[in-house]
């Protein structure tokens, strides 16, 4: 019962923000020989959470 109190009221934990992508799809990342090259499209880049181009991708 604590634990599922803990799940419903626990605050996600607080990040420096940082430059994000804000668009961050395999359209938009640059490969060669299988590494990440470079991205392109920055129109919807931002300052923000870092961890939303992570659950973007």
């Amino acid at each position: 019962m604590v634990q599922q109190w803990r799940i419903r009221n626990e605050q996600p934990t607080p990040v420096a923000t940082a430059l994000i992508h804000g668009d961050l799809f395999l359209d938009n990342v640059m490969t060669a020989d299988g590494r990440v090259t470079g991205l392109i499209d920055w129109a919807f880049a931002d300052v923000g959470d870092p961890r939303y181009d992570v659950a973007v991708a």
